[in-house]
This record gives structure tokens, sequence and C-alpha cells, in this order.
């Protein structure tokens, strides 16, 4: 019960955190042009827009999302209720979820750097693929890789200890 109850929170706060990027899009202009569920390269939400004209609005839009969830992670955490294990399981898996080095913001934005430096304005879906390529296991990708695993075992020990606490 407790691993439903567990996928339950996360399923609301990847639809907090898509949300952030929703309210950022609509502050920056930026047009939704999708909304829903992606199966590949795992479930998740996702919001489409019109790309962002400029690196300020870029960065403001893919921040959002993580924001939202440090935010409402913070409203959680102040009114007592992170002491209640799904929810604390809850926020720790969106968290993992969210900075992974495979498909998170963070990737999403060094893989839009690479595509600018290339001078491509719409790239062809092979170029797109040879750009995600070459960034997962560069060296930036070993270091967001190593600094998502201590996040998670942090987390995770972070968890244990405050469930026992």
């Amino acid at each position: 019960m407790i691993l439903l109850k567990t996928l339950i929170v996360t399923a609301v706060l990847m639809l907090l955190h898509e949300l952030g990027h929703v309210i950022s899009a609509r502050i920056l202009g930026l047009p939704i042009i999708d909304f829903g569920l992606k199966w590949k390269p795992y479930p998740h939400l996702y919001v489409s827009t019109q790309r962002p004209s400029n690196d300020i609005q870029r960065f403001i839009y893919l921040s959002a999302g993580i924001v939202s969830t440090l935010l409402w992670g913070g409203i959680v955490w102040g009114s007592g209720l992170l002491i209640i294990p799904y929810i604390m399981w809850g926020f720790i898996l969106e968290l993992a979820l969210e900075t992974n080095p495979f498909y998170s913001d963070f990737t999403i934005a060094m893989i839009g750097i690479k595509i600018r430096k290339k001078g491509l304005i719409n790239p062809h879906e092979s170029e797109y693929n040879q750009i995600i390529k070459d960034q997962q296991f560069s060296l930036q990708w070993y270091i967001h890789f190593t600094l998502w695993t201590i996040l998670i075992v942090s987390l995770i020990k972070y968890g244990k200890l405050y469930l026992l606490s």
C-alpha cells in the first residue's frame, strides 16, 4: 500500500513540476503547444512550448519545474507532512526522476546549448540524435551522473534517518 501511495504522490508532484513550466511559459509569453504524457524514455508528463527566444527565457522555463518541486517540498516540510513515509519517498522519487542525467530538464538544457553552438535552428532528427549520443557519457554527463548519484544516496540516507527519528 505504501508503494501505491508513493506512486500517487510522485504523480501529483510530476503534475506540479509541469505546472511550474506552464506558469513560467505564461509569464514569459511562450505559447503552449502541447501538454501530455510520453512513455519514452520512461513515463513522464511534458509541456511543449514555442522555443524560448533567448538563453534567459530558456533558463527560466527549464528551471521552473525543479523550482516548483522544491517550493512544494518546502511547503510540505514546513507543514510537517514530510514525516509521512509515502510523501517523503514520493519527493525522493520525484527528485531522482527530474534530476537524472539520462533525461531531465538539465539534460535538455545541455542538449539545447550544443544545438545552438552548432548553429542549428531546427535540427533534423538524425542531427538531434547524434547530439544526444555525444552528450551521453561525456565529461559533463559523468559529472551530472556523479552529482545525481550523490543526491540519490543522500536523500535515501536522509529519508531513512528522518523516519527513524
